[in-house]
This record gives C-alpha cells, sequence and structure tokens, in this order.
C-alpha cells in the first residue's frame, strides 16, 4: 500500500514513518552538546520538535526540568509510550513550533535536530522565532541549528535493519530536487516494512527542507528581539557566509535589540 502526505510535519512524521524514525535515522541528536547548553542556561527548558524523545527523555533522567513539544500526534504517542517504560510523566504538548502558545516561561530552549528546517514558508519561519522569545525568561537563550541537505540520490543506499520479530525496515530517497532561489531541497523517501509471507508496506512521502544562511538567521533572530552570537559549523568552527550546517545561541537581553 502507499500514500502521500502533506508537506507540514504535522503530516509527514504519522503511522509507519513515525514507527520507523528513530530506528532508521542515519544518526540522532548527540545529547552531550544539548546537555551543556542547558546546565548553562538553565531550566525549565523547551524541546521544540521533541518527537519520539531522543534527547529530552534521557535528560529527564538526569534531573533536568523539560518539556517538549511536537506537531505529530504518533510521534507524542511514542514519547509517552517510551516514558512510561521509563516510569517518567513528561509535560507535552500537540503544537506546531510556529503556533507555540503554552502556560509557561522558560529559562532556555532548543531545537535537538534540524527541524526548524522543515518549516518551508519564511513567514511561519519567523513566526516560530517570535513565538520561541515570547516563551523565553529574560536573560533565557534560545539554541538553534540548521543544515543543508545534499539532493543528490544516485548510488545512495536505503537505511535498512532486520527486527527482533524478523521483519525488514528500510528507508530510501529514490529522487531530489533542489530550488536554488527558494532555498528548499525537496527528497522524495520510501518506507517499507517487509514481514515473512506478507506483502510489504510501503509508504511513501515528500520531505521539504530550507537552509539558511548565517546572515539570513541573524536577521531574522535579531527581528525577533534576541542577541544572537557566534554562528558555527558542525565542528565548531566559525561560519562563513557559504556556511549552510550552522549552530548558534541566541539570548533574550533585558534591553530590546533592533536590526541594523
Amino acid at each position: 500500500m502507499s500514500s502521500t502526505a502533506d508537506d507540514d510535519p504535522s503530516q509527514f512524521y504519522t503511522g509507519l514513518v513515525a514507527e520507523l524514525y528513530e530506528p532508521l535515522a542515519s544518526h540522532l541528536p548527540a545529547i552531550e552538546p544539548i546537555r551543556r547548553f542547558v546546565t548553562r542556561y538553565g531550566g525549565p527548558s523547551l524541546e521544540l520538535a521533541c518527537g519520539a524523545g531522543h534527547p529530552m527523555l534521557p535528560l529527564i533522567e538526569e534531573g533536568f526540568v523539560i518539556h517538549g513539544v511536537d506537531a505529530s500526534d504518533d510521534m507524542l504517542d511514542l514519547c509517552r509510550a517510551k516514558a512510561r517504560s521509563k516510569g517518567l510523566e513528561p509535560t507535552l504538548f500537540h503544537q506546531r513550533m510556529q503556533d507555540l502558545n503554552v502556560p509557561y516561561r522558560y529559562q532556555s530552549c532548543y531545537i535537538a535536530g534540524a527541524s526548524f528546517c522543515l518549516i518551508e514558508q519564511l513567514d511561519e519561519a519567523q513566526r516560530t522565532l517570535d513565538a520561541v522569545f515570547a516563551h523565553l525568561r529574560p536573560g533565557g537563550a534560545f539554541l538553534l541549528s540548521t543544515f543543508r541537505p545534499n539532493p543528490r540520490v544516485e548510488g545512495a543506499q536505503p537505511s535498512q535493519l532486520t527486527r527482533n520479530d524478523g521483519s525488514v525496515i528500510s528507508v530510501a530517497a529514490i529522487s531530489a530536487s533542489e530550488d536554488r532561489g527558494s532555498q528548499l531541497v525537496r527528497t522524495r523517501l520510501r518506507y517499507r516494512v517487509k514481514r515473512s509471507g506478507e506483502v510489504p508496506e510501503t509508504v511513501e512521502k515528500d520531505w521539504g527542507v530550507r537552509w539558511y544562511s548565517a546572515a539570513q538567521l541573524k536577521g531574522m533572530l535579531v527581528r525577533a528581539g534576541f542577541d544572537v552570537g557566534r554562528f558555527v559549523d558542525f565542528d565548531g568552527r566559525d561560519a562563513t557566509p557559504e556556511t549552510t550546517d550552522l549552530w548558534t545561541v541566541a539570548v533574550k537581553t533585558t534591553q530590546p535589540t533592533f536590526a541594523s
């Protein structure tokens, strides 16, 4: 059986895609940089796009106070089930990042992966930054990362593994294109589960990613009111105008900041 879905992450990360996301991820966000960030800037903290709970749940187990927000009900169900298995009851909210509106204010907020890039429209990306600013306490900090995927799929090997029940699960990029003008990369992904003696269950969905330059992100963060620090690449080197794999920490100062 095959299906398609809208571009919104709340529709992308559903059903089979949600179930297979963590098992087939090429890499999950590292916990240590998030731990250092939350330790430095304090809690309570908010994880946007918390998904099935990595790295939020391991950090909660360590004693950090972290709430989670995600656009996908299915991902949040997986997170709750995983939390129950650990004896945890995290505070979770089913919301899109750009619609963030929860009854708490936080000392720190972060996106562990590059889920900010899943917001394809610039006005909605700006709304997200505005909403994060509104939910931070004065002096609170926001950790943001973005990336630019490689649109080439020729020769790419699917991610595949065999589960304990003998079923084989896989995800493969079957096509990709890039619109440099709008800075969008769109990849067609095929998720599959093959169980012995059964017809494989297959789902195909389009995965859209918007990439940014450091100058673009800085302008957007400053418009939201943030004081923006260094931009670095994923290896910790200072970003150049060409760098599109980016990390930065932005702070909500007590005085407003304005774009020059």
